[in-house]
């Protein structure tokens, strides 16, 4: 996969290197709101299931002494951050995801206007041994395959890394024992 991305990198425009590096960062940020929504519903639900780390737990003693709030209210406010939190994580995922989409999209069609800008440019005794299906062949089906066998599951990829990244760092943290 690494050879056939290098391969498509050294095709490709400084225009679209940027937008290549712009979907990988936005994966990036995406894999950090995938752990920020993890860890936003570690404190509900530690508080849920023993109360007592409400006066025990110096983080909450002093949250409580800042917000002023008693222990219901408290329970809420902490199950809206984590709801917020993930709300902000599936709109960046959401984000994340169509601009993947739109510079596949892109790529394809910058790829297949330079291909077919290629083809047009031959001399007509090159278009006398070529028919016109094995053209409309390289410029669909070769094309579609670099853009979706090649591109579209490196995003994937990254994606998927740095959420798995994030997440574990973060689980690893708040608990080393149990992960």
């Amino acid at each position: 996969m690494k050879k056939d991305f290098l391969k498509v990198w050294f095709i490709l425009d400084r225009k679209e290197h940027l937008q290549l590096l712009a979907v990988s960062l936005l994966q990036i940020l995406a894999g950090l709101t995938d752990m920020l929504g993890v860890v936003s519903i570690f404190p509900f639900i530690q508080l849920l299931t023993n109360p007592e780390l409400f006066q025990t737990n110096d983080i909450y003693v002093q949250l409580q002494v800042w917000t002023q709030l008693p222990y219901d209210s408290f329970i809420i406010m902490l199950g809206i951050i984590s709801l917020v939190s993930l709300a902000i994580n599936l709109a960046v995922r959401l984000g994340a995801g169509w601009y993947s989409s739109y510079v596949s999209h892109s790529l394809w069609r910058s790829l297949q206007n330079n291909m077919f800008s290629y083809y047009l440019e031959k001399s007509y005794v090159y278009h006398l041994h070529h028919s016109a299906n094995e053209l409309l062949e390289k410029l669909q089906v070769r094309l579609n395959a670099v853009v979706q066998g090649v591109i579209t599951p490196f995003f994937l990829l990254i994606s998927s890394i740095f959420s798995l990244i994030f997440v574990m760092t973060a689980l690893i943290l708040a608990s080393p024992v149990m992960t």
